[in-house]
């Protein structure tokens, strides 16, 4: 076994790293090591000139790809990554006397000689001041794994980079160039702070840019164009999601990596024992009620119009009562088919219905006004802020959400459905329709933020629900094709 203590070159890293077994561990240690050797690279190729800027941002590409690798290996990153066998990779990267020198010898090979007698020079002081430093971050990079951590969060320097290394001269010159330098530059600045938190979904969306359009000779233009591209679609769910509250919270299961929803509980839970009981008497009086012969032999014809109506109320009380929105949407829908009902069969007038519909209206507004979730979803799909989308659209958008749904945990796929089949049905009640077509673009636009978040997709199901997700997404870019 190889202790951490005794890891001081290529030799020891590899033979520490095969004893790991671990493609991420390998790649997060070889991403860190070559990030904090770029200093030396990116000060000769500041983005004054053309060619300069095409050779930086390879180096960029390699390390972006390299850093999203150790996050979030998915089979796209891995074609992606600049090195197949992991573990040899990072002895190479970590040796910082030779990955600056192979690193310096292929950015300059396209570079004036000036600049490579430059670098020449340059190496004899960084092999031996930087290689104690950059080791002893990397042996804490090894302890930091060892104990379980998660080393992407951790500054990329503990103890501070060495002068040549340092960044602040270029991170100034790159935020000057404007985009794309701008983007790379706040990237490495939160590598370098006490607590990093990269923005993964977009770091990822932008290592994935086809490879021919970083190598192009207006490679920072088209670069600069795909990262604003992929902004507005972020921005665009971004808004989407804060138009559309739901009550509940999409993610991904922890074991199989599928979304799921939890519903948010804000109700007092003494308060909705009084309201599940007070419920239950009513319904109990008016089967009562409708079965006493010397009040009306209507009774009995009554209690049959609605029955179907309160046996779906007594199901859905049963399942929603840890979802307080879900308890009003139960009510509200019971009401309203009670009413559509009752009116189409001339039984609005009798007193038994009316005590037992006001009973169920007067509950709905005790959850509406005691649960301050509920009455965000509910006056926002009231303000009828989304537009009507047009059929092609609406077509692709379904699908898109169909295919999240059929890779999601039970609970979130069966609502997800429902909702499709209500939102779609020509014969629902218009106000019905709305509701479920609210409920399709808040869930959907939140399991695809769940999924772009988290890649760790379990590869039964994964490649079908990232690819709803992206679809989501850009459908939600198309010009604000979903709200307005």
């Amino acid at each position: 076994m190889t202790a951490i203590e005794d890891i001081r070159d290529g030799k020891s890293l590899r033979a520490w790293l095969e004893e790991q077994d671990s493609y991420e561990t390998s790649v997060a240690i070889a991403s860190r090591a070559a990030l904090r050797v770029q200093p030396f690279l990116w000060r000769y190729l500041m983005p004054a000139r053309r060619d300069a800027e095409l050779t930086a941002l390879k180096f960029v590409r390699s390390c972006l790809i390299s850093s999203v690798a150790a996050k979030s290996p998915t089979e796209d990153i891995k074609r992606a990554a600049f090195a197949a066998d992991a573990a040899a990779a990072a002895a190479r990267a970590a040796f910082a006397a030779d990955a600056a020198a192979a690193a310096a010898r292929a950015a300059f090979a396209a570079d004036a000689a000036a600049a490579a007698a430059r670098a020449a020079a340059a190496r004899a002081a960084f092999a031996a001041a930087a290689a104690a430093a950059l080791w002893n971050e990397i042996r804490t990079d090894a302890g930091l794994l060892s104990q379980g951590a998660d080393i992407l969060a951790s500054p990329l320097w503990t103890i501070g980079a060495p002068v040549f290394l340092s960044w602040e001269d270029i991170g100034r010159s790159w935020q000057a160039a404007g985009e794309p330098w701008a983007t790379f530059a706040a990237w490495y600045e939160d590598l370098l702070s006490a607590a990093p938190s990269p923005d993964w979904p977009l770091l990822e969306r932008i290592a994935l840019i086809a490879p021919d359009q970083w190598e192009d000779k207006d490679g920072p233009d088209k670069i600069a164009a795909a990262i604003a591209a992929i902004r507005a679609e972020q921005s665009a769910l971004a808004a989407t999601i804060a138009a559309t509250p739901n009550a509940e919270e999409i993610g991904l299961d922890p074991e199989t990596s599928q979304p799921l929803s939890v519903p948010v509980q804000d109700l007092d839970d003494a308060l909705l024992d009084t309201i599940l009981r007070r419920l239950d008497r009513a319904m109990t009086r008016f089967s009562q009620a409708c079965r006493d012969t010397r009040r009306s032999n209507m009774g009995p014809i009554i209690e049959e119009a609605v029955a179907t109506d309160l046996a779906y109320l007594r199901e859905d009380l049963l399942a929603e009562a840890g979802s307080p929105l879900g308890l009003f949407n139960a009510l509200d829908d019971c009401l309203g088919a009670m009413r559509r009902c009752l009116e189409e069969r001339g039984f609005s007038e009798d007193a038994p219905v009316q005590r037992l519909m006001g009973v169920i209206e007067t509950c709905s507004i005790d959850v509406l006004r005691n649960s301050p979730a509920t009455e965000e979803v509910v006056s926002k799909r009231r303000e009828e802020l989304f537009l009507r989308m047009d059929e092609e659209r609406r077509i692709q958008f379904d699908q898109a959400a169909h295919d999240m749904a059929m890779s999601s945990m039970d609970g979130l796929k069966q609502k997800l459905l429902h909702d499709l089949k209500v939102a779609n049905d020509p014969d629902a009640p218009p106000e019905l329709r709305r509701r479920h077509r609210y409920n399709v673009i808040s869930r959907t636009s939140r399991g695809a933020r769940a999924v772009r978040e988290r890649r760790y997709i379990d590869p039964a199901t994964g490649s079908r629900v990232v690819e709803a997700a992206d679809s989501i997404q850009k459908l939600d870019a198309g010009g604000k094709a979903l709200w307005g």
